[in-house]
């Protein structure tokens, strides 16, 4: 996770859940590591290190997409 620009993140880009879509972790590598001239706090994110480095969507027997749906369910909620 990085966060750039100034305050509090008020947006997250998330790339990496399935580790064999490269595209979006090319992105935010990319995102991260450039001069940008950020308005506000932005977090990014890529969301499963050990899938990306094994270059495959589930380093295990659970699959990511219910998994983060799960931790998405039970997340408090702001009003």
């Amino acid at each position: 996770m990085t966060v750039r620009g100034p305050g509090e993140p008020e947006e997250v880009v998330v790339a990496g859940v399935h580790g064999d879509e490269r595209s979006g972790i090319r992105a935010v590598n990319r995102l991260r590591e450039a001069d940008l001239d950020l308005q506000r706090g932005v977090v990014f994110v890529l969301a499963n290190p050990t899938a990306i480095e094994k270059n495959g969507s589930q380093p295990d027997s659970a699959s990511s997409s219910r998994t983060l749906s799960g931790l998405l369910r039970n997340r408090p909620r702001s009003r």
